[in-house]
């Protein structure tokens, strides 16, 4: 009969040899991190290193199908293989939108809302009280005399 001891040696034993036994690929092991294998998304890479990727890749393959025909000569086999030319790719960059420096961008300001019912009264957007407008042309920049903040500039409609 084994004693309680032993057997407690032996369960701590087991999962000892269990728990540093190496994990079949797949179930939850991590491949090592190699620093020199990082990929990068293409389109942040720049147009010169875009076009170093294809150049590589197009000497990969040429390389590959080098290899291929010298171990096709090796074994004896002396069909020609049809030749398919790679696609020559040019990178584009993206699209930056253009200011003409002539337009200064304006900042953009809230629009007062109409008070239905009383012509020439706005709501003040930033405070929401009413301010007389009369007499002020559609689209010109005005300042509430009640608002305390100075920079709670606003267009009427």
């Amino acid at each position: 009969m084994i004693s309680l001891k032993h057997l407690t040696g032996l369960v701590i034993a087991g999962f000892l040899v269990v728990g540093c036994a190496p994990t079949p690929d797949g179930l939850g092991s991590q491949p090592p991190i190699n620093p020199n294998n990082v990929s990068v998304v293409p389109s942040q890479l720049t147009p010169e290193q875009q076009a170093e990727r294809a150049a590589a890749e197009r000497k990969r393959i040429r390389e590959q199908k080098r290899r291929e025909a010298a171990e096709a000569a090796k074994n004896g086999n002396t069909e020609t293989t049809l030749e398919i030319p790679t696609p020559e790719v040019t990178p584009t960059p993206p699209e930056v939108p253009q200011v003409s420096p002539e337009t200064d961008p304006k900042p953009k300001y809230r629009t007062a809302v109409m008070i239905p019912g009383k012509p020439g009264y706005v709501y003040n957007p930033w405070t929401n009280k009413a301010v007389d407008v009369r007499g002020i042309p559609s689209g010109e920049l005005v300042r509430d005399p009640q608002d305390p903040n100075k920079n709670h500039i606003f267009r009427v409609p």
